[in-house]
């Protein structure tokens, strides 16, 4: 009698832990992942954080003066985001426009702003790139051909966070008159 009573109590102990009820790492499990599912941080980040600009000024030889100003847009940028465990990343890249004035010893020449807008306008084989990139350099070619009095400037879209990039030149003549072109130079952005 006294070994069924050891036996009674001993089944009605196993009866009694085998209630389903969830172990310490399935309820940690579960309540990460409800955590998880209900809370997400997101992080916010401009590039660059704050207006920008460069000034390049420069006379050529034949006397013509270039003014570059190439600043940040604060209006326009290109938001990637991605989601990393519980946080939301967006970085959002601001575009970039820049105003271009040239002129010789007696007048102006050109003034102009160059921005996204030019370019899908002179090149529509591009516009998704272009939709997608931002204006990260203008710059005057002081390498250009011996053109007496053309004056080339290049200008240089790039997708954020990756390594494409269109590279393209602004003739401009001497009375003013510009035209945009993509060059087939290869152009790699610097680590």
């Amino acid at each position: 009698m006294k070994q069924y009573l050891i036996l009674f109590v001993v089944l009605i102990t196993i009866l009694v832990n085998c209630d389903r009820r969830k172990n310490a790492k399935e309820s940690l499990q579960e309540s990460v992942e409800m955590f998880t599912k209900n809370n997400t941080v997101e992080q916010i980040t401009y590039f660059p954080e704050a207006y920008s600009e460069i000034v390049t000024d420069s006379i050529l030889s034949n006397g013509n003066q270039i003014k570059i100003k190439h600043f940040t847009d604060l209006e326009t940028n290109i938001l990637n985001d991605f989601k990393v465990d519980t946080i939301h990343y967006k970085h959002y890249y601001r575009d970039f426009k820049a105003e271009l004035s040239i002129s010789n010893k007696v007048n102006q020449i050109l003034n102009t702003t160059i921005d996204k807008a030019l370019f899908i306008k002179n090149d529509s084989k591009n516009t998704d790139f272009l939709n997608d990139a931002i204006m990260t350099k203008v710059w005057l070619n002081d390498n250009q051909p011996a053109i007496q009095n053309d004056i080339i400037v290049n200008v240089l879209f790039c997708k954020p966070e990756t390594d494409h990039c269109l590279f393209y030149e602004i003739y401009v003549d001497n009375v003013g008159k510009y035209s945009v072109k993509l060059t087939d130079n290869v152009y790699y952005k610097e680590s």
